[in-house]
């Protein structure tokens, strides 16, 4: 069984409810995806979908069991948190209370639920290929994370927290463990060159304090995209190159997409916020890949009722 974990509220829940149907079209072995539901709504109609391979989490159940993930909702954001949340009109600490919540789902899948494995997965993530060759490429490796693959930025760091993998063993569950704590205590010793990024930069320090034998860079055989990395790469056919290599597209990271339905149309960024340009524009592939996410966006509208009254 593959142990998969997102968070989403009702307005961000159409993305991850495509997340789930990509990964329905893709996936050949059993998985389920545990949804943290930031609020009432987005329970309501996750548990309505009565799956097997969905599972509705709500933030409040997370909130019982620990305090201290309570107290994160009133944590001083990070200033990527507060960037993030002007460009969306959101409260920052909200954002950041967010973030937290990644690290403390992976977390509490190992440690309460005592999955095998767990994958935490941004959202707007969308998947081409079955999961079964990341997990080939990760092997015995306890942690898993994958490069933003840009020119390094010291702001957001070298790893994007988009897919992030814990095996249940002695690595994985310190790593975990000391991701959350790094995520609750903004005191921690290591913020000031690592927490100004939300819960991202910390991934840094993975194969520093836990060992790079443990950590596998899951960019081997692995294609990703992602709009900052879409000029990094070239494209062959059915295939991305990058640093000389051909890869298959396992999935892509439509951060920052915003569908608008009753125009039918989108746009690849909050407000022009991609330094190497529109992705979509770079090219004819890509223009293709993101007229493809959105149109599997107004499917999931259509599958899903409810999502109208929220989207």
């Amino acid at each position: 069984m593959l142990n998969l974990v997102t968070v989403t509220d009702s307005h961000y829940l159409a993305k991850a409810l495509t997340l789930y149907e990509s990964l329905k079209k893709t996936q050949k072995s059993d998985f389920n995806l545990s949804i943290v539901c930031l609020d009432e709504k987005t329970n309501q109609i996750v548990q309505e979908i009565n799956e097997p391979t969905i599972t509705a989490l709500p933030v409040s159940l997370l909130e019982e069991d620990n305090f201290e993930i309570k107290a994160a909702r009133f944590t001083n954001p990070s200033r990527e948190a507060i960037s993030n949340a002007e460009s969306q009109n959101k409260d920052p600490r909200y954002v950041q209370f967010c973030w937290a919540l990644a690290s403390y789902s992976c977390w509490y899948i190992l440690h309460r639920q005592k999955k095998d494995h767990v994958f935490y997965l941004d959202a707007d993530l969308f998947f081409y290929e079955d999961m079964a060759e990341i997990l080939e490429e990760i092997n015995d490796k306890s942690i898993g994370i994958v490069r933003h693959r840009i020119d390094y930025l010291p702001d957001s760091g070298e790893f994007n927290v988009g897919l992030v993998y814990f095996k249940n063993d002695y690595h994985g569950r310190r790593c975990s463990d000391w991701w959350k704590r790094m995520l609750l205590n903004p005191s921690n010793p290591f913020y000031a060159g690592y927490g100004q990024c939300g819960d991202q930069k910390y991934l840094e320090l993975f194969p520093l304090i836990f060992g790079s034998d443990n950590v596998c860079i899951i960019d081997d055989k692995i294609g990703h995209l992602a709009p900052w990395s879409a000029t990094f790469h070239k494209y062959k056919e059915e295939s991305i190159i990058w640093e000389d290599r051909e890869q298959k597209l396992f999935f892509f990271h439509f951060a920052h997409f915003v569908p608008d339905f009753e125009r039918k149309s989108y746009k690849t960024s909050y407000k022009g916020e991609w330094i190497w340009g529109d992705p979509e524009k770079y090219d004819t592939r890509l223009r293709a890949l993101y007229d493809e996410y959105f149109q599997e966006t107004v499917l999931t509208l259509d599958k899903y009722e409810e999502l109208k009254n929220v989207s």
